[in-house]
């Protein structure tokens, strides 16, 4: 976790660490003043992500587990403390593949790219719990290879 400055600097913030193993920076998400980085590294299949998004309120964060087709969702402490609220399954097929992941303008659903499944899953957002939406995930044109996802 790192914390950002009024000029823009970052500064290293050493509690609120949860550890996955991953070696490699794959994503990040920033909330408030602090950023959040997700790693990932071959075999992690825990809580590293591609893509990881936090609520406006700063209160959660969420980020997707690409290798195990999870999404693990955080609650964040005032002080920028991550705690662990569990871990939600990607697609009716598992999900794995699940690359990337934001949040609608209002905080109230979550999309996630599965690249692999050539579909965008969407997910009702209740303070730090998800629920797939029984209409999720949406198919792309044949042919599609996602590897991004934008909302506006």
């Amino acid at each position: 976790m790192l914390r950002v400055h009024h000029d823009g600097s970052l500064s290293l913030v050493r509690h609120g660490v949860v550890s996955s193993g991953g070696t490699l920076p794959d994503s990040v998400a920033v909330s408030g003043d602090l950023v959040y980085v997700a790693n990932s590294g071959a075999g992690d299949t825990n809580y590293t992500g591609s893509g990881s998004a936090s609520t406006d309120d700063g209160q959660f964060l969420f980020t997707v587990n690409t290798a195990s087709g999870t999404i693990s969702r955080f609650q964040i402490a005032a002080n920028g403390t991550l705690t662990l609220l569990g871990s939600t399954t990607v697609g009716k097929s598992g999900g794995v593949g699940a690359v990337d992941t934001r949040l609608s303008p209002d905080g109230s659903f979550l999309y996630v790219d599965e690249s692999k499944a050539g579909a965008v899953g969407v997910f009702a957002v209740n303070g730090g719990n998800l629920t797939e939406l029984a209409s999720s995930p949406a198919a792309l044109p044949a042919g599609a290879t996602p590897a991004d996802i934008v909302v506006n």
